[in-house]
């Protein structure tokens, strides 16, 4: 990191500050003046910054060391817009700024981690990029790739399971310059990885138990009422069964809505209006089928999906990290 020449206060003007600066930025009693790039002086103390970053604690020192003026002038590389967001998050008497977009927050997180490495920021921070992951999954999935946060990134990773494949291939989502092409393979990789795992709940049922209340395994009303599948399905504790087309007409649909998209709904009226409008028309299966059905979707499958894909990769160990040296902020 470059923190400039210091420069005694003695032999440097005082530059006017902007209307941008707190009050707490221009405290005349401050031990510290920060130059940015764009001329503006900020004052500081500097044991405030010293313990928020260990970057600013060896900089005071070398200044110290050097014997320079009591009051030293430390040019650096930011702009004072840049550093006032930035020290509102911590400085004492500073209300935070609150940060829209994910660009003022990647420009923010890179001067407080990659730069200044404020490791008492990361907890809000990761709090920040939470609070969007629904909204802008891979975004945040690129930024926590970007700081190494490991928790962070799976979270958003499991979050761009609502995303259909065909927003991937279309166009890149937005946030992928915040990443390398290699965080981005790895989270193809999973989303390839957990939709295969999702519509193995509907390819298979052999998790799936045998019950008579459930009306597609029951249903004697003749062939051309209520037509029963040809083949046999294996269910659980080594049964088998056959079942109602109707049942296996939905099957068929939210398997290939997990295969699309591996969050998917599966209650869907796209999924449902078939399957029921079939089932109407059997005397038997229509008096509990509608109820048996939507808890089957709501219920039962999801929650089977929801096993089937947490076991993908457990540990988030298949996240690319772009800076593999910040272990520090991998804690919550």
């Amino acid at each position: 990191m470059s923190e400039g020449k210091l420069k005694p206060t003695s032999s440097t003007p005082l530059v006017p500050c902007a209307d941008i600066l707190p009050a707490p930025l221009e405290d005349r009693n401050a031990d510290t003046i920060l130059r940015t790039s764009d001329g503006i002086d900020i004052r500081v103390y500097r044991a405030v910054l010293s313990l928020t970053s260990n970057v600013f604690s060896q900089m005071f020192q070398r200044a110290q060391a050097a014997g320079e003026a009591e009051i030293p002038v430390i040019p650096v590389q930011e702009s004072a817009p840049i550093l006032v967001r930035l020290f509102s998050l911590f400085y004492p008497g500073m209300v935070p700024v609150v940060l829209t977009g994910l660009e003022p927050i990647r420009e923010i997180f890179d001067v407080a981690f990659l730069k200044y490495e404020m490791l008492s920021l990361a907890r809000s921070s990761k709090r920040d990029l939470r609070a969007r992951i629904h909204a802008s999954p891979v975004a945040v999935y690129a930024l926590a790739c970007r700081y190494a946060w490991k928790d962070v990134a799976a979270e958003a990773a499991k979050a761009s399971l609502s995303l259909s494949l065909h927003e991937f291939d279309s166009a890149p989502p937005a946030g992928l310059q915040y990443t390398t092409a290699d965080s981005y393979h790895a989270l193809l990789q999973y989303f390839h990885e957990c939709r295969t795992a999702a519509k193995r709940a509907t390819d298979s049922l052999e998790w799936l138990a045998w019950s008579p209340k459930l009306p597609w395994f029951n249903c004697s009303e003749a062939p051309n009422v209520c037509p029963n599948s040809a083949e046999t399905w294996d269910l659980a504790d080594y049964l088998e069964a056959q079942m109602t087309q109707w049942f296996i007409a939905y099957l068929k649909s939210a398997g290939e809505a997990l295969w699309d998209r591996p969050g998917a709904r599966l209650d869907t009226a796209e999924l449902l209006d078939g399957p029921i409008k079939a089932m109407s028309g059997c005397p038997m299966c229509s008096r509990t089928g509608f109820k048996e059905l939507i808890k089957f979707a709501r219920e039962t499958l999801p929650e089977k999906v929801a096993e089937e894909v947490d076991a993908v990769c457990g540990a988030p160990a298949w996240i690319v990290q772009i800076h593999p040296g910040l272990t520090c902020f991998y804690a919550d």
